[in-house]
């Protein structure tokens, strides 16, 4: 495969829109689009949805952009003296995030990258120096410098009755039926808002990922309790506060106590706490 074609979809990918991936890439937009096209030909899968205010990635192409980049940054080593004289920096970004906080991100990666810092993304299973990640997962030996804090809300189809109050509390859950994914995070909160009182939820059923609980509750198998990332995008099921109940999961970077002060990863934090995570 053509590196060049790798290189668009990565433009692509962390820019959010053709124009823009053809002005870094140094071509035309017809030539990046032709590139995402040929692409997806030679994979069988659809990489992006493309819409009105740019293209969102598909999950082939989340899976694709981690594996993307590490063979890009293995290329670049190669073809650079300077780049093999050092190792690489291993940035460990997990799978369910914003996929609006995960692009400036990746935009602050880039850039740093740029002043001559070989990075290698990593998955969330290997291991990294540095990563972004939730401050309830934070090792004894880690530090958690926080970067923004997601909300939970509550989703369920427009018609369930939930829908028809002005506010939903705690109390109001009683016996609703609830969909969960039992090994994500938004189960362990769901019982942490239910336990220790005379609340209820019953469970119909179990789902095994995010596009499937968001199936089920279209179905009307029953209500979810899902992240700001997890809704990102979702339009056709409502989408609910639940009052008095303050949950939310804290993003940051994750780093060693004892390397966050060497320059080449205090440089990198300064610059991810730059972002304007509020946007």
């Amino acid at each position: 495969m053509n590196p060049s074609v790798l290189r668009a979809f990565v433009a692509v990918y962390e820019e959010g829109k053709l124009v823009l991936a053809a002005t870094r890439c140094g071509v035309s937009q017809p030539s990046i689009t032709h590139s995402i096209r040929m692409l997806e030909q030679d994979l069988g899968e659809q990489l992006f949805d493309r819409g009105g205010k740019g293209v969102t990635p598909t999950g082939a192409a989340h899976s694709l952009y981690f594996k993307s980049k590490n063979i890009l940054a293995e290329l670049d080593a190669l073809m650079s003296v300077k780049s093999t004289k050092n190792e690489a920096l291993r940035f460990g970004i997990p799978p369910v995030m914003s996929y609006r906080q995960h692009q400036k991100i990746l935009r602050c990666i880039n850039q740093y990258a740029s002043q001559g810092v070989r990075i290698h993304l990593c998955h969330k299973r290997q291991p990294a120096d540095i990563k972004i990640g939730m401050d309830d997962k934070r090792k004894e030996t880690e530090l958690f410098i926080p970067l923004w804090n997601e909300r939970f809300n509550l989703c369920f189809p427009f018609e369930h009755p939930l829908n028809k109050l002005s506010e939903i509390h705690p109390c109001d859950l009683d016996g609703v039926d609830f969909v969960i994914n039992p090994r994500c995070f938004n189960s362990k909160r769901l019982s942490k808002i239910t336990s220790g009182n005379q609340r209820a939820i019953r469970v119909t059923a179990n789902a095994h990922s995010k596009p499937m609980l968001i199936q089920l509750v279209r179905a009307g198998y029953g209500a979810a309790l899902l992240s700001d990332a997890m809704l990102e995008g979702i339009t056709d099921v409502a989408i609910r506060e639940l009052k008095g109940s303050e949950m939310l999961i804290r993003y940051g970077v994750l780093i060693d106590a004892d390397r966050a002060e060497e320059p080449v990863f205090n440089n990198l934090i300064k610059q991810l706490k730059s972002i304007d995570f509020t946007v």
